[in-house]
């Protein structure tokens, strides 16, 4: 501003005659308009020949502008005065003035003294009141200089911060328009002046939402003004307001707290308590205040000596406690209590807190009881179980394990190297230790590799079967080993179990049966027949050897099972619906299956097949299942048509020897009787081979007879008839 570009030390509000540009600007005005009024009437003056009157007027301007502009009003006194000598001169030249002149010289000399007393006179004032103002501004209170009306005169920088306004906004302003209760600081500023004020506290308006609220104190001025002073109490206030928001939060959290609390001094006097303090032992609030009540129901909440202690000592104190009361049964109580320490480190009080642990205690007795049945459970589990921590120290061994191992439960339990209990031969981890590690996968490949697979009912378990030789346990022996982590409810590993069986018995019960069925399936390889099973849930037929794709086309040769639907359809179309229906027959009734069937193969020939089946007998639980052999019969059924053909062909030419005999008998009965009419050298000799053939012809007649016999049991026993009997024309063919 302009005002403080001129005014070189700064100065309070109210010894300011210069207090904005505008006011500056006024004052160089008036002072420069004083300067030619007096510069006009010094030339009238000086024409009239008065030399002695008008040169006082320019003392005026002189010590307006030297006191207002202290720097600057000596240099406008040095050019004033420049300006008088030489206005002198001009107008009275003559040389019989020189009497005059050396006066104006004196003059202006003067005018300079005057200016410089003036502007040091001026320094000082503003010097003194800059400190006077840096003391004010420093000061935390506010300062403010009030007329008899109430009118603002001056204030410092605090006083303005209290409404964030500048002084020109306040100079001039009613404080009573500031004060949310003017009536309280009119009767205060009138207790003033009558010498009775007495300080007080009263709320002036704020920028902020909430008021502020002002410690008032204040002097009368012989000036007729009043200095008020103020302290903003709004922070205190606001301090004291939440400090008894937080006391009544917290005695409103304590009281509602659900275990009963108290506080005591050193000297034991109750302080305060809850209300379930109060509920427990009976009392009221006529106890604060006091060092004992009758604490009949609980004796501890009173002064003992333990309290003192804690009082003495400084250290936490607690102690479990059991009550009996009359209508909620025995309860029982952790008491803690604790010091009451100050500021400066000292013990003040003590408080204490009694926590209701009935139900932990009846959780704990629970525990322990499960823990008692679990250990019993356990100790009768028939396999042997083993349970680390994270530690990987012993916590449970059962009795089995102890007697599979052959070792006592104590040296177990005591043992840092499982891996010697079990007969390795250098040191290794279990499969349960392994289970503790954080790469379980490859510390599963490095110490099991091979031998492990997940656990089929236990997710994220693994199981492992091993032999262990005599040399390194009891006795040689198969074990099956299974281990999990135990985890709590977050997830977080503390410890694993693993269970560890005797496999022996199994294992030689599996080895055998897999020696049994792998004869079974040599055998099936190396017969002739095909060997089936068929599921009756699934409807899907196993086959026991790779030949069963001479009866299967191509598109089935990629599996070892099939539908019997998909097998069925592979099998001549008359014959199909006869097969299905017989074997979902069977399936119904479990009545053996014995039929055949052909099939026709890619060559475009037949053959034919005999299938018989039988119901398996499986445990309980399973599916049942049937157990069939196919045959290739079609060589045989080939040789029984043959056969047949042949019979026929027997009995054809039988009949043809029964009519050959009566053939070969008539002309042998006309020979017989032209021999006889006619007589001869060698009749004789031809009635000789007539007897010859008919004897001949009678064996053919026996022959016939036993031959008839013969063809009758043909009959009975294989299907002859009377005409050509064909089963399977395709293989007549």
């Amino acid at each position: 501003m302009l005002c403080d570009q001129i005014s070189i030390y700064p100065m309070p509000i109210s010894d300011r005659i210069v207090r904005t540009d505008t006011e500056a600007v006024m004052w160089i005005f008036a002072i420069g308009i004083t300067t030619a009024v007096t510069f006009i009437l010094a030339y009238f003056c000086l024409s009239a020949g008065i030399y002695n009157v008008f040169p006082h007027l320019f003392y005026i301007t002189i010590v307006v502008a030297s006191y207002i502009f202290p720097v600057y009003g000596i240099i406008y006194t040095i050019l004033l005065s420049l300006g008088y000598i030489g206005f002198q001169f001009s107008l009275v030249p003559e040389v019989t003035t020189t009497t005059i002149g050396i006066d104006a010289i004196i003059r202006a000399i003067a005018f300079i003294s005057v200016s410089v007393v003036v502007s040091l006179t001026s320094s000082l004032i503003r010097r003194r009141e800059a400190t006077y103002q840096a003391i004010l501004s420093s000061t935390p209170s506010g300062i403010v200089q009030i007329s008899e009306d109430g009118k603002i005169l001056d204030c410092n920088q605090v006083f303005l911060d209290f409404f964030s306004l500048k002084s020109q906004k306040l100079i001039e302003k009613d404080i009573f328009s500031f004060c949310k209760e003017p009536d309280n600081l009119k009767a205060f500023i009138s207790s003033i002046k009558k010498g009775k004020s007495v300080p007080t506290i009263i709320p002036f308006t704020s920028t902020h939402a909430d008021p502020s609220w002002l410690y008032v104190n204040g002097a009368f001025h012989t000036n007729g003004s009043y200095m008020l002073g103020f302290s903003d109490l709004s922070e205190l206030k606001q301090i004291r307001e939440e400090r008894e928001k937080d006391r009544c939060v917290l005695a409103s959290l304590i009281d509602n707290i659900p275990e009963p609390v108290w506080m005591r001094d050193v000297n034991g006097i109750l302080l305060a308590s809850n209300r379930r303090f109060k509920e427990i032992t009976h009392t009221d609030t006529t106890c604060v205040g006091k060092e004992d009540c009758n604490y009949t129901v609980a004796p501890f909440f009173g002064f003992l000596k333990e309290d003192q202690d804690v009082i003495r000592t400084g250290h936490f104190f607690q102690s479990t406690e059991t009550i009996s009361f009359s209508d909620i049964g025995t309860c029982h109580f952790k008491i803690m209590k604790s010091p009451i320490i100050d500021l400066s480190g000292a013990v003040i009080g003590i408080t204490g807190v009694a926590f209701n642990i009935t139900q932990l205690v009846q959780m704990q007795d629970e525990i322990q009881q499960r823990e008692e049945q679990l250990q019993t459970v356990v100790g009768a589990n028939p396999i042997g179980i083993l349970v680390i921590d994270k530690e990987k120290n012993v916590l449970l061994v059962n009795h089995a394990l102890e007697i599979l191992l052959g070792t006592e439960k104590t040296e177990i339990m005591q043992t840092e190297n499982l891996w010697e209990l079990f007969g390795y031969p250098s040191k290794r981890p279990l499969l349960l230790e392994v289970m503790l590690e954080g790469e379980v996968d490859l510390a599963l490949e490095q110490h099991f590799k091979g031998v492990y697979h997940p656990s089929p009912t236990v997710p994220g378990a693994f199981e492992a079967i091993q032999f262990f030789p005599a040399s390194g346990m009891k006795k040689a022996m198969w074990l099956r080993f299974t281990a999990a982590r135990i985890t709590n409810p977050k997830g977080e590993i503390f410890g694993a179990i693993e269970t560890i069986e005797n496999y022996t018995e199994l294992h030689d019960m599996t080895e055998t049966l897999g020696m049994s069925e792998e004869r079974f399936r040599t055998a099936a390889r190396m017969a002739t027949d095909f060997i089936f099973e068929l599921d009756h849930a699934t409807h899907m037929v196993s086959w026991f050897s790779d030949k069963e794709t001479i009866i299967l086309n191509d598109t089935l040769t990629t599996s070892r099972s099939y539908h019997i639907d998909e097998i069925v359809a592979n099998i001549i179309e008359e014959d199909q619906e006869r097969i299905s229906a017989t074997f979902y027959s069977h399936m119904e009734t479990m009545e053996p299956i014995s039929l055949e069937f052909r099939v026709i193969e890619e060559s475009n020939t037949s053959r034919v097949w005999m299938v018989q089946a039988e119901v398996m007998p499986v445990s309980q639980g399973m599916s049942k299942r049937t157990i069939g052999v196919v045959s290739d019969i079609t060589t045989t059924r080939l040789h029984e048509q043959r056969e047949r053909d042949a019979y026929a062909a027997i009995e054809e030419n039988i009949a043809q020897f029964a009519i050959l005999g009566d053939h070969i008998r008539n002309p042998l009965q006309a020979i017989t009787g032209y021999n006889d009419i006619r007589d001869g050298n060698y009749k004789e000799q031809i009635q000789e081979q007539i007897v010859i053939v008919n004897k001949i012809v009678d064996q053919l007649d026996r022959g016939w007879i036993r031959s008839d016999s013969i063809r009758g049991f043909l009959r009975r026993n294989y299907g002859l008839m009377d005409e050509k009997r064909i089963l399977y024309p395709e293989l007549d063919e």
